[in-house]
């Protein structure tokens, strides 16, 4: 019993950390990701400049890999910064971003150490 009031606290504590959703940059963002200059254009695809971003409900989302279905997803903090991941079959995809004004800008690290630099406008 007392492990199972112990797990309750912690699950409770946990979820409120989390805190409501941001939703003030709720919205479609046009633009994609680019392949940085840093990363070998023969190693890596050249990324994609039309990769609608979405954020619903304080919820980012861009589908970074249709073949595989690999979505980029995270939560959009107060200040606008968001940390996203998404699978594919060789590892994991990370994305740090910031939403300021009507831009989001950020890069994006393949499991191959391919950068690509994120840039897209609100609609």
């Amino acid at each position: 019993m007392i492990r199972l009031l112990a797990v309750a606290v912690v699950l409770t504590a946990c979820a409120s950390t989390s805190g409501p959703a941001v939703t003030k940059y709720d919205g479609t963002y046009v633009g994609g990701l680019i392949l940085d200059a840093s990363s070998r254009p023969d190693a890596c695809s050249p990324g994609n400049p039309n990769k609608p971003v979405t954020i619903k409900n304080g919820e980012l989302s861009l589908l970074y890999n249709a073949a595989n279905n690999t979505y980029l997803t995270g939560r959009v903090r107060e200040d606008g910064s968001v940390d996203a991941s998404g699978f594919l079959p060789s590892g994991s995809v990370a994305l740090t971003a910031k939403v300021q004004g009507e831009m989001i800008t950020g890069q994006a690290v393949s499991p191959n150490r391919c950068t690509y630099n994120l840039s897209a406008r609100k609609q």
